[in-house]
């Protein structure tokens, strides 16, 4: 049987409030008391979020491959620190890039298939949050499950296969600087604003068109009430 708590994730974003409360609902109604208080307190995903919880449903080789090489580039960071080869730790890393590069054009077509701006602020999102589970053992797991609610930070050396003990460091074109992303975030809630602004106008137009529609029913049951009660009069005097 399906768990509906993986099905509240691998739905549309939009959906996932109703859905979740929806369930609540239900399991409160069979006296699970406890279980719906969690799923009450389950969280919505970021779009980034949803969109990698998307992926690890419907990409699940490849973000297999990603998870597969993220093991091996902490194994081949681990061996390094005890002098092992650093050539191992680049051919591991440039393994675990190519495959976040991979799934991350994947989430492009994914938020293009669910109407939503692949901006570049979103996709470094994506990026971050699958670089991430190369070294961070919980974002690994979410990731596999495909319950991702928040974006998550890549650490320097799963972006750059480097110890950043021994000095190594992430190289400046791997993450863009703080006012950058600051940019790239004002830049995308100025999209989200316009797009908005647009649905709101579309809205209120449909509005206008429902009023002047009604107007129209309201004069058009007006004649007829008139042309009934003309009727009625007539069929009196006979």
């Amino acid at each position: 049987m399906p768990d509906p708590v993986d099905e509240l994730y691998g739905a549309p974003l939009d959906e996932f409030v109703s859905r979740r409360d929806a369930l609540a609902r239900s399991l409160r109604k069979e006296g699970k008391r406890e279980e719906a208080d969690g799923v009450k307190a389950l969280r919505k995903p970021s779009v980034a979020a949803w969109a990698v919880n998307v992926l690890a449903r419907e990409e699940r080789e490849a973000v297999d491959e990603l998870l597969a090489a993220g093991e091996r580039l902490r194994a081949a960071h681990a061996e390094l620190l005890d002098g092992g080869d650093p050539g191992a730790v680049q051919e591991a890393a440039s393994a675990e890039r190519a495959a976040v590069e991979g799934l991350v054009a994947a989430a492009r077509g994914v938020l293009a298939d669910a109407g939503r701006p692949a901006t570049d602020a979103t996709l470094d999102r994506v990026r971050d949050t699958l670089h991430a589970a190369a070294s961070d053992d919980t974002v690994r797991e979410l990731v596999r499950a495909g319950r991702v609610v928040e974006d998550a930070e890549a650490t320097g050396f799963a972006l750059a296969g480097l110890s950043p003990g021994k000095g190594a460091k992430r190289p400046a074109a791997a993450r863009p600087r703080k006012a950058d992303r600051a940019a790239a975030r004002r830049k995308e809630a100025a999209e989200r604003v316009k797009q908005a602004q647009a649905e709101l106008a579309e809205a209120e137009g449909a509005v206008r068109e429902a009023e002047r529609a009604l107007a129209r029913a309201e004069k058009e049951a007006d004649r007829r009430r008139g042309a009934l009660e003309r009727a009625e009069r007539a069929l009196e005097r006979e």
